[in-house]
């Protein structure tokens, strides 16, 4: 009985403790509470109506140019989702971008192979939608692309 015990409270702190990545109301739902995010992120979100985003943050603190490509898959082809990125260049007075938006095809949404030069600054990527129900995704893909072998360091 002690062992069952002992294995159903460690069982319950497992899943008590365990970090999801499904975004927590008021995370990300503005640029300045995006996420920050790393190549390779799985994370699943929701987007409840179409004044809710959800906002992403990657940071170049390199001194090599990257690419950058960015997916996001929704369970139907019949979605409102949008996909967006805008650049922030911290150079001079620190300007931020108008948004670009992704190209759908079926239910994803892509950004493909975009330069974003050395020291470039911040990309805030967000997803949004036109529609008014809730409407689920999940990042499919997140990768850096490098210039030359060997400008992964």
């Amino acid at each position: 009985m002690k062992k069952f015990v002992s294995t159903l409270l460690v069982f319950a702190l497992m899943l008590v403790f365990s970090i999801s990545a499904v975004a927590m109301p008021g995370m990300g739902d503005t640029m300045e509470k995006a996420i920050k995010i790393e190549p390779g992120i799985k994370f699943n979100g929701v987007i409840q109506d179409s004044t809710d985003y959800d906002w992403f943050e990657w940071q170049n603190n390199t001194s090599k140019n990257r690419f950058f490509s960015f997916e996001i898959k929704s369970p139907s082809a019949e979605n409102n989702l949008q996909l967006g990125v805008q650049f922030y260049h911290r150079s001079g007075h620190g300007r931020l971008s108008s948004p670009l938006f992704a190209e759908k095809v079926g239910r994803l949404h892509r950004i493909v192979n975009i330069f974003i030069p050395a020291y470039y600054g911040k990309i805030y990527l967000f997803v949004k939608s036109t529609g008014n129900k809730p409407e689920p995704y999940e990042i499919n893909q997140f990768a850096i692309g490098y210039e030359r072998p060997g400008d992964e360091k």
